[in-house]
């Protein structure tokens, strides 16, 4: 039996942040077995290109615009009849998913923050504090949200059903994303070494961070400071094992850190990042410290000498046991059924 292509848009770099191609990249490795992957990305860098690299050879070069009537309609020339559309980006409004439901394409729209109306086949959204009535969309449109629903590679859902105990809290883990362009980790790691309470501070960066030589200069007038830069799945997970306590945003990092299991210093830099930091406070998951762009490194290190005391890890453990590639799965299956609808006709 011949397999299905699935093409994925998606776009990553300094200024929109790595995270909607880190989840696009999960999915991809969730199906891959079933289908053929394709990504289509503008103006990827090398660090970009090479994570592409890693899930697929079959690479569409979108061309570099910010009209996005002429980047449906390029996108468009590239998928072929019984192909699925995955979109991913807040770019990607009504009138782009309509232009690919004309054509009779399955679209499924990965989101975190439902700001506009929906004509996709299927909503995927992790975010636990989003509910289905949020959105806007079409009564055909099927709406999958919650943590059971997380694109997680697979290094952090196997993680994720392993046993953590935490005793002793001698390690952080400082990571804000991809980009950071506000440098919050930096703020961050003053924080921990002002509360002496860290023999070591893993801090991990992005291939966009923009602030790797400040850092540097920093961190080497301290010791225990140990720096990494764009890691690998399997060695994010080795360095959450290794710390006890986690100081990063209220987004996909926040959920990799619940599957491991650290006490947690979070808080938003991004309006997609509020209603989790919501839900995190909510749920006693960890320590809400609010908009970490106004946090001062006071805060932080009070938060840090706080959230050491508690036992928030075991509880972020209990929410993801629901994790796993068969919920993803089923939901492609879905749409394995009639090409015969299609937005605008009967639909509309």
């Amino acid at each position: 039996m011949l397999k299905r292509r699935i093409i994925i848009r998606v776009d990553a770099n300094a200024e929109i942040g790595l995270g909607h191609l880190t989840r696009c990249l999960a999915l991809a490795s969730m199906v891959m077995n079933e289908y053929i992957v394709a990504i289509a990305i503008q103006k990827p860098s090398q660090d970009v290109l090479k994570k592409c690299h890693e899930i697929t050879n079959d690479i569409i070069f979108m061309p570099e615009t910010g009209n996005y009537v002429q980047d449906v309609s390029e996108l468009i020339k590239h998928c072929k009849k019984g192909n699925v559309v995955i979109l991913d980006g807040y770019h990607f409004k009504t009138e782009y998913q309509a232009a690919i439901k004309k054509e009779g394409f399955k679209l499924v729209c990965i989101d975190d923050q439902p700001s506009f109306h929906f004509v996709a086949d299927a909503i995927i959204n992790h975010n636990p504090a989003i509910k289905k009535s949020d959105y806007s969309a079409e009564p055909y449109t099927k709406i999958y949200v919650g943590l059971s629903y997380a694109l997680l590679r697979k290094e952090f859902l196997v993680a994720a059903h392993e046993k953590r105990e935490i005793d002793n809290v001698d390690t952080a883990f400082i990571c804000f994303g991809g980009s950071d362009p506000f440098n919050i980790t930096q703020k961050a790691l003053i924080a921990c070494l002002d509360s002496k309470l860290f023999a070591k501070i893993n801090v991990v960066t992005g291939s966009a961070y923009i602030f790797g030589d400040l850092l540097s200069k920093f961190s080497s007038q301290s010791q225990g400071i140990s720096l990494y830069n764009n890691v690998s799945p399997a060695e994010m997970v080795s360095l959450l094992k290794e710390s006890q306590i986690a100081i990063c945003p209220s987004s996909s990092v926040a959920l990799e850190v619940f599957c491991v299991g650290l006490n947690l210093v979070t808080g938003y830099y991004a309006d997609n990042q509020k209603s989790i930091s919501e839900f995190i406070l909510a749920n006693r998951l960890g320590f809400m410290i609010g908009d970490l762009g106004l946090v001062s490194i006071e805060e932080i290190k009070n938060a840090v000498l706080t959230e050491v005391k508690e036992r928030h890890f075991f509880r972020q453990k209990e929410y993801m046991k629901g994790v796993g590639t068969s919920k993803i799965k089923g939901i492609f299956d879905s749409l394995e059924g009639s090409y015969g609808t299609t937005y605008g006709s009967a639909s509309a």
